[in-house]
């Protein structure tokens, strides 16, 4: 699964597997490597985006196939899997399992020394969570459309919000984003799992050249929501009203080869918070749905270990939920980064 989704544990970032076969000709793969070698040693991880393809022609083969429709499959548990019956609160809330993978967590933390300790905080303070969030040195080349604090709207039980100003910004289009720092984690089973695995990794970061798409590495990419563009429930063919132009649209691409074979599945990358001209944090709309799910009851029993028999209602209500608790790391200023390894030479 990939590494925005919440559920990467390797070591290093994931890579890319060429599916060759599904390239429909030679003109398509051209498209892709310019250079007119398509051979995958040739092409092997780690690369910039700019080095597998012309975004100048590929962008435009997103754009034929960007989203126009919006279903999130959260990738989140509720009480059950499946139609099977567990009888245990899997959801962002649960409190099941948390001695091992706490242990697990701690030891990775203990032995990294340079990431800091973890902030514990929460969703329903508001502005005082979201100061500590947004601590630290901005890198001078992260766009404006990229500050802030972002929620991830439907997607992972085990992360909830996301910072992108103090990642390493090459430019304005390309930068490498340390994934301890910044990003917010349930402190739960599988968020205290995710965040160990966190510690080592870095994510891609390339924009294309209007800033619409952005690809993370892999099949994940982001679209930014246009002015004028509109969502439709594919189910019901109702238009999602809560979906804003700025807004980003987390989207896994089938074949990151050929945009054509469409989206496996997506959620929403929202703004919840920002600082003004002044460096006064201010919240926005979306902040009120953020702070709902992490606080409303659901049908969870004995300090959320257990689920009695929930209805389908509340089984979403379930893996909807949010935990209000977050713990997170912040990026310390680069001078304090760079203290340690000077003093080590």
């Amino acid at each position: 699964l990939a590494q925005f989704s919440g559920f990467s544990l390797l070591p290093g970032p994931v890579k890319m597997a060429y599916a060759y076969s599904a390239l429909q000709n030679d003109d398509q793969a051209s498209l892709l490597y310019p250079d007119g070698n398509h051979s995958a040693m040739d092409h092997a991880m780690p690369m910039t985006n700019s080095d597998l393809y012309d975004w100048e022609k590929y962008e435009k083969l997103l754009d034929q196939m960007r989203p126009t429709t919006y279903k999130p499959s959260i990738m989140a548990l509720g009480s059950k899997i499946g139609k099977c019956w567990t009888g245990v609160d899997l959801s962002a809330r649960s409190n099941c399992c948390l001695t091992p993978s706490w242990l697990t967590w701690k030891a990775v933390e203990s032995s990294k020394p340079m990431a800091g300790k973890a902030i514990f905080s929460k969703i329903s303070e508001g502005v005082p969570m979201f100061e500590e969030l947004l601590k630290g040195s901005v890198n001078p080349n992260c766009p404006d459309d990229f500050l802030g604090v972002w929620w991830q709207r439907d997607g992972s039980g085990a992360e909830t919000l996301i910072t992108w100003h103090e990642a390493d910004w090459k430019s304005k289009k390309e930068a490498a984003k340390q994934e301890i720092y910044g990003w917010t984690f349930t402190p739960s089973w599988m968020g205290y799992l995710v965040s160990a695995g966190r510690f080592s990794n870095t994510l891609p970061v390339d924009i294309s050249p209007s800033g619409k798409w952005v690809r993370l590495g892999g099949n994940q990419f982001i679209y930014t929501v246009q002015p004028g563009d509109s969502f439709t429930d594919p189910d019901t063919g109702a238009k999602v009203e809560y979906i804003k132009a700025g807004d980003k649209m987390r989207v896994q691409l089938n074949d990151c080869l050929d945009p054509s074979k469409g989206w496996g599945w997506q959620y929403l990358v929202q703004q919840i918070a920002y600082k003004d001209a002044t460096g006064k944090v201010v919240l926005t709309e979306h902040y009120d749905e953020l702070k709902r799910r992490a606080t409303y009851e659901t049908a969870s029993i004995c300090y959320n270990n257990f689920v009695c028999c929930p209805t389908e209602d509340q089984e979403i209500q379930l893996y909807s939920s949010i935990r209000d608790e977050q713990f997170f790391y912040v990026r310390p200023d680069p001078d304090t980064e760079a203290a340690p390894a000077d003093a080590e030479m």
